[in-house]
């Protein structure tokens, strides 16, 4: 192999590494939970996977888009529905996105770009965390966005035969089921079409229009569907008009009160999209103009603020639980795109045709015009940042030479335009968050005094607040420590970490009717645990020796991965999952001598009870048949599972879904076994 050869497989496993380093970390193994869009398409997956194609998980929120789920059915229907496989194969189709860079940037640049394309690409955190972090639909649309650019530009150049146009319109269907506003391009694409073909124009047109069938060919067959189900025309998904009402509301619209009232998706949106419209027409200078100058700056704004200001968990940082180095690494590395990438575009405009040459500008340009239609949320920036990441290959790979070749004046311009875009990026919580977090990290949750030091140096950082409250806590200084939740609280009302130190507060109080109102204030229905993984494992409550299952107060805090309570004649508990946890803090406090779990086993027709697989603190110990009676099973501790202060139990058993197994049931969860309490002895 020739060296240009190996730097792309090494780029490429640098990639892979990258990816699963995410997938890891935040998806990996169980401890991952999912909300909100990714819940939806997960749950879509599955439906499409058993079968049922006719059925939403969630139709009184919206109809989602069906092209995530529909790739996923296959892998659920193989594999089982494990967010890990889903986020598995998002890695994978990350990775042949830095493939794809590489021949886009190739093509319009040269080798040498491209190989710095894909290095960026490679490394680039917007892509790596978006795959290994989340089941949402960016990582696939980005790839096939990229696909339909790529075979679009090709084949114009080369010879768009009447098949070429047909098999690019079917991948500009199956991109829109992914996303439908890529729908909206078509226009943007035919007209780079003409303009490259306009001297034989009536040649080209028959094509495009064979490309616009080739697209809704394959969008058509779920329009039909939709209309089986909710008897009225929706395209692919409900959530048009919402985006166009939500980013267009007036003060006293009643947006959110309105819309979960109507029952049919299709006139959910469509009335949404009424009332966004109207409100366009009556102010356009304020909904168009202003707003969309706003939208336009708000893609530039660091992470860091989102972070600094309690996002926290799951917020625009594209990373489940993202920390201080990952928000900071994910900002400068956009910024640093943005910069190089608008170099590589005036370079290829210095030299011509820049339009001309490639649809990759197009695309750009027309989500900066969508941009301002409506806001855009910062993980949106992979649906257009391998635009600038090609450029900025291309302006890597000048490097000296190019900044060599500007004049004087030229160099100025560039150096105050790069500072002007750092200064209007930077964000002014960025000192005192890193003087907080030095005294955090001194603190590790239980100094108090440094947890104090980090308070004073950012009042308004809700992390430094609830560092402050677990550190009170863990001193049995409850008063104060209810003081500091609360200020973090008044800071971020949704500090899941504030609810749970201060729900571990009142149950060593054992005040029964203060968790019963904590629980309730943390909008957990049916008592079932719906918090980020990380958060509730790095969570510290109080030591225990006794979990129970069928107690909320038992429960909360130690119990991972479990479905709601429920009563099984007269004992109280909870059905596992496929991987379920338990955690016991304080264990080097009174070294126990076993393990014991109270538990039975859902007998099946023609299939032997299933046999649970327990794992201490990862390391597996014991493989034991359950039984069709509630029974104590126990397993004896030795001195390595006694070492660390806390001791996380793992169960891992089979699951099945009682409405395949059991006749006249209709209960669609894949349920393992049935776990009443877990203690230490």
């Amino acid at each position: 192999m020739k060296r240009h050869h190996w730097l792309i497989l090494a780029l490429l496993l640098v990639a892979l590494a990258i990816r699963l380093a995410y997938w890891e970390r935040s998806a990996s193994f169980g401890r991952y939970e999912l909300a909100y869009d990714d819940d939806e398409y997960f749950k879509l997956g599955v439906l499409f996977a058993r079968g049922e194609f006719f059925t939403d998980p969630y139709p009184l929120r919206y109809t989602r888009a069906p092209g995530l789920p529909l790739f996923l059915a296959p892998i659920f229907a193989a594999f089982g529905p494990r967010i890990e496989i889903a986020l598995a194969f998002q890695v994978c189709v990350s990775v042949l996105m830095v493939a794809l860079t590489y021949a886009c940037a190739r093509r319009a640049f040269g080798k040498n770009a491209a190989l710095w394309a894909m290095g960026l690409m490679a490394l680039a955190p917007i892509y790596a965390s978006t795959a290994g972090s989340f089941v949402l639909t960016e990582t696939l649309f980005s790839f096939f966005t990229l696909l339909f650019l790529y075979l679009l530009w090709r084949w114009t150049d080369e010879g768009m035969t009447l098949w070429r146009a047909l098999l690019i319109g079917l991948v500009l269907g199956l991109t829109a089921l992914i996303r439908p506003s890529i729908i909206y391009f078509l226009p943007f694409a035919a007209l780079w079409f003409l303009y490259k073909q306009r001297v034989r124009w009536k040649w080209a047109i028959p094509r495009l229009v064979l490309l616009a069938l080739g697209a809704f060919a394959i969008i058509l067959p779920y329009t039909a569907r939709n209309y089986v189900v909710y008897q009225r025309f929706m395209l692919i998904d409900s959530l048009g008009g919402w985006n166009v009402w939500r980013d267009h509301r007036t003060p006293n619209d009643d947006f959110w009160t309105t819309l979960p009232t109507i029952e049919n998706p299709s006139d959910r949106d469509r009335y949404a999209m009424q009332r966004g419209v109207q409100n366009i027409l009556a102010d356009p200078v304020y909904q168009i103009g202003v707003q969309g100058a706003a939208n336009l700056v708000a893609t530039m704004r660091l992470e860091l603020d989102a972070f600094a200001r309690g996002g926290g968990y799951l917020s625009d940082a594209m990373v489940d639980a993202p920390t201080l180095p990952l928000v900071l690494w994910n900002d400068l590395f956009y910024l640093f795109i943005v910069v190089v990438g608008i170099a590589g575009i005036l370079l290829a405009w210095d030299r011509g045709n820049a339009l001309r040459r490639t649809p990759l500008l197009w695309w750009l340009v027309f989500f900066l015009l969508l941009t301002i239609l409506q806001h855009t949320q910062s993980r949106f920036r992979t649906q257009y940042a391998f635009v600038l990441i090609i450029y900025a290959g291309a302006a890597l790979a000048q490097g000296r030479a190019l900044w060599e070749n500007l004049a004087p004046a030229a160099r100025a311009i560039w150096i105050g335009a790069s500072a002007l875009l750092l200064v209007l990026a930077y964000s002014p919580l960025l000192p005192p968050l890193f003087a907080s977090e030095f005294y955090l990290a001194q603190a590790q949750g239980r100094d108090v005094r440094a947890a104090q030091q980090a308070v004073a140096a950012f009042p308004d950082y809700a992390r430094a607040r609830d560092a402050l409250g677990d550190a009170y806590r863990r001193a049995q200084d409850f008063p104060n420590a209810l003081a500091a939740y609360d200020a973090a609280l008044f800071r971020n009302p949704y500090e899941l970490q504030a609810r749970l130190g201060r729900l571990d507060i009142f149950r060593q109080q054992g005040d029964a009717n203060a968790v019963a109102q904590e629980i309730q204030a943390m909008t957990l229905a049916n008592a079932e645990l719906e918090m980020p993984a990380p958060l509730w494992w790095e969570f510290d409550p109080a030591p225990t020796r006794l979990v129970e299952l069928g107690d909320n107060e038992s429960s909360f805090g130690y119990a991972l991965n479990f479905f709601a309570i429920q009563a099984d004649g007269d004992e109280k508990m909870r059905f596992t999952r496929d991987k379920s946890f338990v955690k016991f803090p304080g264990v080097t406090g009174w070294q126990p001598k076993s393990l014991v779990f109270y538990a039975r086993a859902v007998p099946l027709p023609n299939q032997p009870l299933p046999t649970v697989n327990v794992r201490l603190n990862g390391r597996e110990v014991a493989n034991i048949p359950l039984t069709a009676e509630w029974m104590d099973h126990e397993i004896p501790l030795d001195d390595v599972a006694r070492s660390q202060d806390t001791l996380v139990v793992e169960f891992r058993s089979p699951t099945f879904r009682p409405s395949d197994a059991l006749p006249g049931a209709k209960d669609t969860r894949e349920l393992g076994f049935m776990l009443s309490y877990v203690e230490l002895r």
